[in-house]
């Protein structure tokens, strides 16, 4: 189908209907066209979300196929000893304590850790938690 439009100037041109036109800011008209993307805009498209999608089906199956790991709900030290939670009674000391709780260990090392899981190195006072690892 052949449309005719008049133009300003009294001319006439002819127009196929079927070819899409697009009225710019000036006033000409533009044949419509695919967007072309660039390398940069292909990358940032396509790339980015492929990535994506790599690492969290990566992350999905290293958490799926993670041995599980039992515990006993009670902390551990790093060489393997448990720790438990004891008050201070009136007349405790440390090294009493470390020689009470972790008997085969030495208890200078017992006492050094007593005071470093306790963020502890004044004296103690009757009623206070502490927490003390214990080697049975």
């Amino acid at each position: 189908m052949v449309d005719t439009v008049v133009m300003s100037n009294t001319a006439e041109r002819t127009v196929n209907s079927d070819e899409r036109t697009l009225n710019t800011a000036h006033g000409e008209h533009a044949s419509r066209q695919r967007i072309r993307l660039t390398s940069r805009g292909r990358f940032v498209f396509f790339g980015l979300p492929t990535m994506a999608l790599v690492v969290g089906v990566f992350l999905m199956l290293s958490a799926l196929l993670q041995p599980a790991q039992a515990t006993t709900g009670e902390p551990v030290t790093a060489q393997g000893d448990r720790l438990v939670e004891v008050t201070v009674a009136h007349g405790d000391t440390l090294w009493e304590l470390a020689e009470h709780y972790a008997p085969e260990r030495d208890v200078r090392d017992t006492v050094a850790l007593i005071q470093k899981h306790n963020s502890f190195d004044g004296a103690l006072v009757p009623g206070q938690k502490l927490v003390v690892p214990v080697s049975y």
